[in-house]
């Protein structure tokens, strides 16, 4: 009688070794994928949901105590889009795996005659340990609603308790630290934004998070070392490799100075770092893009810091110039502009002469583009010579 081996199961495989794949499928940080355009979006391997029942509950468990999601309902849907930029959402369809939480948030927008503004309301989903930045884009569209007259409120429902499963305690401080985040910025007549908060949380929690939040002064420096913070945040995971990451700081950054682009600056003592900040994330930002692949959004990031540098009110430095033009010819270079980064490279060359990296570079696409005239020479006499003899 013939011995066949037993077929492999996830169940015969030790537990710790389950959960050691469950977390290469189901783990928020492990399934970021970078969409076009720069967006962020997880990708759950959902159907091990449905290999057998313990399995499922087992797996569902795992999912939801170690992610400890969180779902955002707004009227602010182009919000929502914007933050896809800086953190990995969940929306639409995709969302019927996703029925535990431990935080449900309401942002809600209303005109300047106080009533909620008549929008569609969008709901997403994302890890709670995004909480944090996801707190820090609120507090910038906060500024900008402000500016335009408008306010807003933020509803906080808190649930750590669940029958099903158990949640980590690293992700419940992830999200106490995110609530004690938001700030209640003044409006134009005075009044703090509203922030309220519901739940299972102890009263001294909740009196901690009230205290946490508690009204901020509209202050421009603030919200600068504010956007500084997080492009200092963002060059950390960059030098990590963290690339996603730094991805989401940097925009945090941008969206944090430039919804108050124009007080920061009208306001001499601001306006000089602002204009340095933004020529750094940008060309940051067009750094971390070459990394990624994204050529054309390098490039697009490259002109900006370059744009920005030429406006600047104090002028760059020739080596900041120099810096600055030889990443916008590396860039059009990754897009087969080669005639222009042969403009771009010979300006920054004027600005640093000695420089062996732009040199080089330069040698290198004027080589090539030399190779292609003269290929492009042949084919035409090639072609003249056959309609002379032919």
């Amino acid at each position: 009688m013939e011995h066949f081996p037993k077929k492999a199961s996830l169940e015969g495989i030790p537990l710790e070794i389950r959960l050691n794949i469950y977390s290469y499928l189901l783990l928020d940080q492990n399934v970021i994928v970078l969409k076009p355009k720069g967006l962020l979006r997880p990708q759950y391997q959902t159907a091990l949901f449905t290999v057998n029942q313990n399995i499922s509950t087992e797996s569902l468990a795992y999912f939801r105590a170690e992610n400890g999601f969180v779902t955002v309902g707004t009227n602010l849907g182009y919000f929502l889009s914007a933050c896809t930029h800086a953190i990995p959402l969940v929306a639409g369809d995709s969302v019927r795996h996703f029925n535990h939480y431990i935080l449900t948030a309401e942002f809600v927008v209303f005109s300047a005659a106080g009533a909620p503004e008549p929008r569609e309301v969008h709901l997403s989903i994302f890890a709670g340990r995004h909480l944090s930045n996801f707190v820090r884009l609120i507090n910038a569209e906060h500024s900008t609603l402000r500016n335009m007259g408008r306010t807003s409120t933020v509803h906080l429902v808190y649930c750590t308790k669940s029958s099903s499963f158990k949640l980590k305690p690293s992700v419940v401080d992830c999200v106490v630290y995110g609530i004690k985040g938001i700030r209640r910025i003044e409006s134009r007549d005075g009044a703090p934004l509203r922030i309220t908060i519901d739940g299972d949380l102890e009263v001294e929690q909740v009196e901690e998070i009230k205290a946490a939040s508690d009204p901020t002064p509209y202050l421009l420096d603030e919200f600068l070392n504010q956007a500084e913070q997080a492009k200092e945040r963002g060059n950390n995971f960059y030098r990590d490799g963290n690339y996603n990451a730094a991805r989401g700081e940097y925009f945090i950054a941008i969206s944090t100075a430039g919804n108050m682009h124009n007080e920061l600056m009208a306001d001499p003592d601001t306006r000089c770092r602002l204009e340095a900040l933004l020529i750094n994330i940008f060309t940051n930002s067009s750094l971390l893009n070459t990394k990624q692949g994204e050529y054309e959004s390098a490039l697009s990031q490259a002109e900006r810091a370059w744009k920005a540098a030429m406006a600047r009110s104090v002028p760059s430095t020739s080596t900041q110039n120099a810096k600055l033009l030889y990443r916008l010819g590396c860039t059009l270079v990754d897009v087969g502009k080669d005639g222009e980064a042969t403009q771009r490279l010979t300006e920054a060359l004027s600005y640093m002469p000695d420089d062996n990296h732009i040199k080089a570079k330069l040698a290198e696409v004027t080589a090539r583009c030399d190779a292609r005239r003269k290929q492009s020479d042949l084919k035409y006499r090639a072609r003249m010579s056959e309609k002379a003899f032919g």
